[in-house]
């Protein structure tokens, strides 16, 4: 069983098996879950059903919309990245 979820899962099923393993390595509620599944969710509930999509991976609705109005499956090469140094002139 790997360790991480990965988010690959083309339908709600995969998606849904997935973030299973990965909540049965992790534990439950009150756990932070990896971006890779809000990425997933937010992919699948664009495609289809967002109210669905929640209730299938047992997801909290409202946080889906959030992420889904925010751009939440941009992935890490389109999201804003901090500088790793800022030049401060005297």
């Amino acid at each position: 069983m790997r360790d991480r979820f990965d988010g690959s899962g083309a339908d709600l099923s995969e998606v849904r098996r997935q973030l299973r393993a990965w909540r049965d390595v992790h534990g439950g509620r009150g756990r932070r879950l990896p971006d890779g599944v809000w990425d997933a969710a937010v992919r699948l509930a664009r495609e289809g059903d967002p109210g669905a999509v929640a209730r299938g991976l047992r997801l909290n609705a409202e946080s889906l919309s959030r992420r889904m109005a925010a751009g939440g499956d941009a992935g890490p090469a389109a999201r804003p990245r901090r500088p790793a140094f800022v030049e401060v002139a005297p």
